[in-house]
């Protein structure tokens, strides 16, 4: 019985192996072909490499674009980047082939996973530039200080960049974060003036 185990072990592997190659040979076919490969067999074969730690394989096909553009793969990218840094540019260049429906909807399902900052670098990468800024301070806010206060400064470049001023405009509604920001920086040099004092 103690032998069953690492011989079931290496079944199971294996196994998995062989669903790996049948997948990725059947997208090569599809690709090959010419036909529409099916996205979500594409996004289950990505996180099937990433499981597996097959970072160079997961790298080789996303180059050869074996994997079907999709937003699912997209945000499958961004959240391998921790584990596989060149995945979120990967996922910037799924974006960019989309078009802006599917950069929109990337930035909001960020947003409601609280990937606050994953979501400013699509807005900044793929100059989004009229994606409103409300929903991403708010998203921000419920992160703490420092992730509000990094990401209302993105908005203030973005302003400055696109119109000349830092300044949000009346019909973006962001007077509450105009506040809390004011908050905030009042309070950290009430801060630092006591921790001078002292």
């Amino acid at each position: 019985a103690a032998e069953a185990l690492p011989a079931g072990a290496d079944a199971r592997c294996q196994r998995r192996r062989h669903l790996l190659a049948a997948m990725t040979a059947y997208l090569h076919s599809q690709v090959a072909a010419g036909a529409c490969a099916d996205p979500v067999l594409g996004e289950m074969l990505l996180r099937l490499l990433a499981a597996e730690g097959s970072h160079a394989q997961l790298q080789l096909l996303l180059t050869q674009r074996i994997l079907p553009d999709s937003v699912p793969l997209a945000l499958s990218l961004f959240q391998l980047a921790p584990e596989f840094a060149p995945a979120a540019d990967f996922g910037l260049d799924v974006l960019k082939r989309l078009g802006a429906p599917a950069q929109e909807a990337l930035v909001a399902e960020l947003l409601q996973q609280q990937d606050v900052l994953a979501a400013c670098r699509v807005i900044r990468s793929l100059r989004l530039l009229a994606f409103p800024p409300r929903p991403v301070l708010a998203a921000a806010a419920e992160c703490g200080s420092e992730v509000f206060t990094a990401v209302y400064s993105f908005f203030l470049l973005r302003n400055a960049s696109c119109r000349g001023s830092a300044s949000f405009a009346p019909e973006e509604a962001c007077d509450e974060f105009v506040a809390r920001f004011q908050a905030l920086q009042c309070g950290a040099r009430t801060g630092h003036g006591h921790g001078g004092a002292t």
